[in-house]
C-alpha cells in the first residue's frame, strides 16, 4: 500500500516500472473500497491510464500478491491478459486461516512503528527502531501516547496514515475468497526464509522482536503458500528462494539478489510464451 519501499528493486529492473500506493487524501474515508475486488478495479483503472492494453507484469510483496492476482482477475473481465503474476514471499493468500483482521484491529500506533523500522529504508528504520527501544520502557498502553509526543506532525500524520490502511486492508483479506486461476496468467514465487521461526538473537531490538512476534502469528508457512498456489494458478514455477527476510528481501544488499531473480523468471516465462 506504501510503493516507496520498491525503490530500490525498481531501479534494479531494466524495464519500465510502476508503484501503487494508497497516498492519504485520495479518497474520504468513507468512499475506500469494501472488498479486494473493488480495490483491485480502483488500482487496475490507475493502471491502465499509463499502459492502457497488456500484457502487463504485475509484482506484489506480501499482501499486495493478492491484490496481483485480483488484478489479473479484472484485466481478464476487462478483455486484457497479465502475462505474470510474481508475488514476492506472499504470506497471506486466500483464504485466510488465521483471523488477520483481528490480529491488526489489536495493533496500535508503537506496532506500526516497528512495522515502518523493518519497511522503510536503514537510515529511517535505525530512527525509528531507536524511538521504540525508548518508547518501550513505559507501559505498553502508554506506549502510543509516548510515539505520540516523540514524532514530529508529518512523521505522526504518516504513521496514522500507515497504521489505518493497514488495519483497512487486513479486513478486506478476511472477506476475500480464494483466487480462481486466470488462463493465460502465469505465477512465480520469490519467498525469503522463515526467518519469525527462528528464536530471538541476543541483543535483539524491540522493533524485530514485535515484528518477528507478530507473524509468527499470522503468516503462512512455506508448504501452506504452494498450497494456495496449486489451488489458484494453472500455470506457475517452483518457488525460487532469495536472501534476507521478510523486509530485508527489499534492501540492500538482498535486494540485488531479487532483482536477478526476478528478471530470470519473467525471461523463463517470455520463452514458454514464444514456444507456445
Amino acid at each position: 500500500m506504501q510503493a516507496g519501499g520498491f525503490r530500490a528493486l525498481a531501479a534494479l529492473l531494466p524495464l519500465p516500472t510502476y508503484g501503487l500506493t494508497w497516498p492519504k487524501g485520495a479518497l474520504p474515508r468513507t468512499e475506500w473500497p469494501s472488498s479486494l475486488r473493488e480495490l483491485a478495479e480502483l488500482f487496475f483503472t490507475e493502471i491502465q491510464k499509463v499502459q492502457q492494453e497488456g500484457p502487463y507484469l504485475l509484482v506484489g510483496h506480501s499482501f499486495g500478491a493478492c491484490v496481483c492476482q485480483e488484478m489479473a482477475s479484472v484485466a481478464a473481465a476487462r478483455g486484457t491478459r497479465v502475462s505474470l503474476v510474481a508475488m514476492l514471499d506472499p504470506r497471506s493468500l486466500l483464504p485466510l486461516k488465521v483471523d488477520v483482521r483481528s490480529a491488526f484491529a489489536a495493533t496500535g500506533l508503537a506496532d506500526s512503528l516497528a512495522l515502518l523500522a523493518q519497511t522503510v529504508p536503514a537510515a529511517e528504520g535505525k530512527r525509528y527502531a531507536e524511538l521504540l527501544e525508548n518508547v518501550s520502557s513505559v507501559e505498553v498502553e502508554a506506549r502510543d501516547l509516548a510515539v505520540r509526543k516523540a514524532l514530529s506532525s508529518g512523521a505522526l500524520s504518516s504513521l496514522e496514515h500507515v497504521h489505518e490502511t493497514t488495519q483497512w486492508y487486513s479486513a478486506l483479506l478476511q472477506g476475500g475468497s480464494a483466487p480462481s486461476a486466470v488462463p493465460g496468467t502465469k505465477v512465480a514465487v520469490l519467498r525469503a526464509g522463515m526467518a519469525w521461526k527462528a528464536e530471538a538473537k541476543e541483543g535483539e531490538a524491540v522493533a524485530e522482536t514485535m515484528v518477528r512476534e507478530f507473524q509468527a502469528a499470522t503468516f503462512q508457512e512455506d508448504d501452506e503458500v504452494l498450497e494456495h498456489i496449486a489451488a489458484s494458478s494453472s500455470s506457475s514455477m517452483p518457488p525460487r528462494r532469495v536472501p534476507g527476510s521478510h523486509f530485508s528481501m527489499l534492501h540492500e544488499p538482498h535486494v540485488v539478489t531479487v532483482a536477478l531473480r526476478l528478471c530470470s523468471v519473467i525471461g523463463a516465462f517470455e520463452d514458454q510464451d514464444s514456444e507456445e
